[in-house]
């Protein structure tokens, strides 16, 4: 029979995740930074991430702040590349990655509402799919809320005779 972990072991599995996302959300600020300035000022802000009090803070103590801060981070520089460069693959790791910033905390939805005003304002090469990219986004984000939506009010999508 499998035993649940004991304390102290549960404690250090989530201070290494925290630890973890915070690193991730490093490099993640050096590599959005790279994206629309130089390297120096790219190492600049990651270093002025690295030690910013708060995150440190919150890295340490396993907030959900520092994971929906990674999300963020990776999916602004996901959109930036998917402004750059559209292409279908792009579209849904911006979509997942939409998907995980809203998941580790409700605030993160808000990156899908300026995701898409961005896919659908900033001119980019072939604007004729911008609504697809649009949808391609918001796909991933939508489908699992629609779902807790009706697994919440008790009523099915399918069959429901009403």
């Amino acid at each position: 029979m499998v035993q649940p972990p004991d304390q102290p072991s549960l404690a250090r599995l989530v201070r290494v995740l925290g630890a973890l996302a915070g690193g991730v959300t490093v490099f993640a600020t050096f590599n959005l930074t790279r994206l629309v300035l130089p390297e120096l000022p790219a190492l600049a802000a990651a270093a002025a991430t690295a030690v910013a009090p708060l995150f440190v803070v919150h890295a340490r103590l396993f907030k959900e702040d520092i994971f929906v801060a990674a999300f963020l981070v990776l999916a602004l520089a996901a959109l930036i590349r998917l402004l750059q460069e559209p292409a279908p693959h792009r579209a849904v790791l911006l979509g997942l990655l939409v998907g995980l910033a809203a998941g580790s905390k409700y605030i993160g939805v808000l990156i899908l509402l300026f995701a898409v005003i961005a896919i659908l304002l900033v001119p980019t090469p072939g604007p004729e799919r911008r609504w697809l990219r649009a949808g391609t986004i918001t796909a991933p984000r939508s489908a699992p809320f629609s779902s807790s939506c009706c697994r919440r009010s008790g009523g099915s999508t399918a069959g429901s005779g009403a």
